[in-house]
This record gives structure tokens, C-alpha cells and sequence, in this order.
């Protein structure tokens, strides 16, 4: 039996006066041969021929998708201070061009930082707290689709109440410690694992971000959602996750607005 895949070969191109950096592979299955590009967390496909170029076909898909998958500074919101819309534009164009051993979570936490000081009550503390719970809103419906009990989703429940109405919470101990996901009255360990138990530790880290103020939890907060996102627990035709974040959960948070869901499942 051949080999199912050959081995991945980085390409890049020059685009926005920048070096872009992606990969191509070529998949061997029964009835065909397949060259698929990766960018940024996103990818195109083509079935090969026996005359087909491969280098010549991959740039042809790697320009298609970061034509489709770039996000131009102009896009992001000039109203934004200008620290959060520079680390809001690496966040959204870096996932593989910088940070190689772990993107995705340091990116998350850079964006996270670039709030400044977020010492509990003040302005930047209350719009991190925005977007955690906005960033969580389009993963949390995967909880009560995958899992017996809705303790995830009561928990975050009360977290909203807590940012949006001021309720009081007297239980923050519990809150601070991730749901367990069961199915059937026993504890998932499939692979729907992958994505129910980030879900749990992005709602605690949640509580904990509210509670405490660290920077470094709510970052884990956004790193806990992409997690669950490319588990299957959200999905977009249209935008990638870090262009919603971006586009849509990022503004929405320096307002101090909540999400509706026409905004998260458009």
C-alpha cells in the first residue's frame, strides 16, 4: 500500500508588501492524487493529472487562498487603539508566519496584552471580559449538542449575568473549575473530547479572568475557543475564526456590547 501522503513542501509569496509562508501536500488515494494548500489555517484542493505541474498548480491555490484568507489593515476597525489594532492584524495574518513552535496561543495572548493594564474594574478589564464571553458565544452551543448535562453552558450562563447585569457571584470557586463532559453518565474520552473539554476550560478560565484580571487567562480564554473551533464546534463559510474574532468579537468588546447571534452564526 502506498504511502497515503508525500511530505509537506513550504512555499511562500510575496503579497501586501509582505512574506507570506504556507504549504502544499499531495495526498495519493485509491483513484486519485490530490495537491492541497495550507494557509493561515485554511486550505484548497485539486486533483492532480499526470502532466500537471505541481509547483506551478500549488502557487496557483496558495495565492487563491490568501486572496481569500488575507486581511488587509484597512478592514480592521480604525476606531480601535491603534496597540490592539496591530496585534489584532498579527493575530488575524501571523498563525503561520511567526511563532512556528505554538502560533495560534501565543497570537492570542499577544492580542490579550496589547489592552494594557487589567487590573479588575477598569475599562480594558470589562472589554477582555467582553470578549471572552463573545469569543466563547460561538463554541458553547456545541456543549449542550455533545454533552448530557448543561453544566458548561449554565456556568457561562452566569458569567453574563455577572458582566452584563452586575449580579453578584458567591460561588466563584466552582465557576474556576472546568465542567466534566459526560455522555450517557460517563465521561466523554473520544474525540469529541477534543472539543467539549476546551469548551470547559475556556468557561473557567473565563470565571477566573473575571475574578483575577490576568492578562494570561483570558488569552487562554481565545486559544481554548480556536481549540474547540477547529474541533467542529464552530464553522464559517466565509470567515476563518481569527477574522471573526478580528472582524466581529474584537469591536464588539471595546463597546462593551454582547454578541447577538446573528452576529455569531451569520
Amino acid at each position: 500500500m502506498s504511502n497515503p501522503f508525500d511530505e509537506a513542501v513550504d512555499i511562500q509569496l510575496e503579497f501586501d508588501g509582505r512574506i507570506l509562508r504556507g504549504q502544499y501536500q499531495i495526498w495519493n488515494y485509491p483513484t486519485h492524487r490530490e495537491l492541497c494548500v495550507y494557509y493561515n489555517g485554511r486550505s484548497d484542493s485539486a486533483t492532480l493529472t499526470e502532466d500537471t505541474d505541481n509547483v506551478q498548480l500549488a502557487m496557483q491555490l496558495f495565492q487563491q487562498v490568501v486572496r481569500n484568507n488575507y486581511t488587509r489593515l484597512d478592514r480592521i476597525d480604525a476606531d480601535l487603539p491603534t496597540a490592539i489594532r496591530e496585534a489584532a492584524f498579527h493575530y488575524v495574518n501571523d498563525i503561520e508566519d511567526d511563532h512556528p513552535d505554538n502560533p495560534d496561543y501565543l497570537l492570542s495572548h499577544t492580542l490579550v496584552e496589547s489592552f494594557g493594564d487589567q487590573s479588575v474594574g477598569s475599562l480594558a478589564h470589562r472589554r477582555v471580559s467582553w470578549l471572552c464571553v463573545n469569543v466563547l458565544k460561538c463554541v458553547i452551543p456545541a456543549w449542550s449538542a455533545s454533552c448530557d448535562h448543561p453544566t458548561a453552558e449554565h456556568t457561562f450562563d452566569q458569567l453574563v449575568h455577572h458582566l452584563r447585569d452586575g449580579v453578584a457571584i458567591d460561588n466563584w470557586d466552582d465557576l474556576c473549575r472546568p465542567a466534566i463532559a459526560t455522555r450517557d453518565g460517563h465521561r466523554i474520552v473520544d474525540c469529541v473530547a477534543c472539543m467539549v473539554e476546551p469548551i470547559a476550560e475556556g468557561v473557567a478560565n473565563t470565571a477566573k479572568y473575571l475574578r483575577h484580571g490576568e492578562p494570561r487567562i483570558a488569552g487562554d480564554v481565545i486559544w481554548d475557543a480556536w481549540c474547540a473551533q477547529s474541533e467542529g464546534a464552530w464553522r464559517s463559510e466565509t470567515v476563518s475564526f481569527q477574522q471573526w474574532v478580528v472582524l466581529v468579537a474584537l469591536p464588539a468588546a471595546l463597546d462593551f456590547r454582547e454578541l447577538e447571534d446573528a452576529s455569531i452564526y451569520a
